[in-house]
This record gives structure tokens, sequence and C-alpha cells, in this order.
């Protein structure tokens, strides 16, 4: 009789070992998710002024439009009307590529004033 005793004791402590451990586990998998999504919300975006995501879209430039191009990178925007869609494409990363009433050629940074 004590050896059952003795081994029904041992195997009480173990599984009570077992459950405190994947309790542990459990708690630090939850703090470790709510810790990520709130690194997520702090690093959501602001979102950006709906001209400038437009100009990304071929649909929304006509020609005649008044828009605001970046003929290179670092240097300032050039307003003018749109005299000639240059980019085929339906979306383009960096901005459908237009060419200006004046002969300026860039890819279209905002549309409108």
């Amino acid at each position: 009789m004590n050896v059952n005793e003795d081994e029904l004791k041992k195997s009480k402590d173990i599984n009570n070992e077992n459950t405190l451990e994947s309790k542990k586990k459990v708690k630090k998998k939850t703090i470790i998710a709510q810790e990520n999504s709130k690194k997520l919300e702090n690093k959501k975006e602001k979102p950006k002024e709906k001209s400038r995501r437009d100009a990304h879209v071929r649909k929304n430039i006509h020609i005649g439009d008044s828009v605001e191009i970046e003929v290179g990178r670092g240097l300032p925007l050039k307003k003018g009307k749109v005299k000639r869609i240059l980019t085929n494409v339906k979306k383009h990363e960096y901005g459908i590529k237009v060419e200006l009433e004046s002969g300026e050629v860039g890819r279209v940074y905002k549309i409108g004033d």
C-alpha cells in the first residue's frame, strides 16, 4: 500500500508541475501576443491624403487636369496641366508619368490645386 500511495503522490506532483508549466507557457504567449498587438497599433501609418493616393491610379488622371509632378527625386514639385499621360499601366508604385503643357515630364505627386 505504501508504494502505491507514493506512486500516486509522485504522479500527482508531476501532473501539477506539468499543468503549472503549461499555464506559465500560455500566460507568456498571451503577454507576447499583447505586446505584439501594441507594437502593431503604434506602427499603423496615418492615412495619406486622398489626392496623393489617387496619383498612383491612371484612371484618376485626365488630360487637362491640374497636377503637381515630381520631375526628379529631391527636386521641387512643378505645377501644370496634363498634356499627355505617358504611363500605360493601371497603377504605378511611384505615380503616373505625365507630360505637362509646359513640356515637362514627371510623375504625378498630387492631383488638383
